[in-house]
């Protein structure tokens, strides 16, 4: 995935969003009042941000590897008082940043790409925050595209090569571009397509 044009990226994150929203939909009703939140691998913090709005929310701490995102989330998405960005990975998260050990009560993930050597030592990880009961486990998680336009939606935030071919030619090169993807996905001939992707879930509480 290429993030080196965070505009871009931002502007065609449409996939990643919704599957941020759904989760945060679960949270509906859990919400308790002076929650501190970590949204882990904010990226543009477009999220974060919202979470820091809700009214039960004193404040969130986003954190992302990388940092061109954090200098983006800085500028574009920030509730002065109530909002700060932190460079860091999850894995030593503590150990690079002291002051955060114990001080969440809640910790959101929008559906990232997380790599650990196994669910149990990724729950070990999320412990050293200071969370107490943490449940993780692996599965699949099956995305449906029902049409080109939704795939070519979804792929555009990943496409690197799109910042170097000319925008009245995005299309030509996505139409062409699909051919290479249904390689690698369920396809039955028709629009829609069905992508099982390995996932991680985390479930942390105190």
């Amino acid at each position: 995935m290429n993030y080196c044009k965070v505009d871009s990226y931002s502007k065609h994150r449409h996939v990643q969003h919704d599957i941020a929203m759904q989760t945060l939909s679960l949270l509906d009703g859990h919400w308790k009042a002076g929650d501190a939140v970590l949204d882990v691998v904010c990226g543009t913090g477009n999220e974060t941000k919202m979470i820091a709005e809700m009214d039960n929310v004193s404040s969130v701490t986003g954190v992302d590897i990388l940092p061109q995102m954090i200098k983006y989330a800085k500028t574009h998405s920030m509730i002065t008082g109530k909002m700060e960005y932190l460079r860091g990975d999850v894995c030593t998260l503590v150990e690079d940043h002291p002051q955060l050990y114990n001080r969440f009560t809640k910790n959101f993930n929008g559906g990232v790409y997380l790599y650990s050597e196994s669910p149990v030592e990724f729950a070990e990880n999320v412990k050293t925050i200071g969370f107490t009961d943490v449940l993780c486990y692996s599965d699949d998680v099956i995305i449906k595209m029902h049409s080109t336009e939704a795939v070519k939606d979804f792929i555009k935030p990943i496409l690197g090569q799109l910042t170097v071919i000319p925008p009245n030619q995005h299309d030509d090169f996505l139409h062409d571009w699909l051919h290479e993807f249904d390689i690698i996905i369920s396809y039955d001939g028709s629009e829609t397509r069905i992508w099982n992707h390995p996932s991680l879930f985390v479930w942390a509480r105190k």
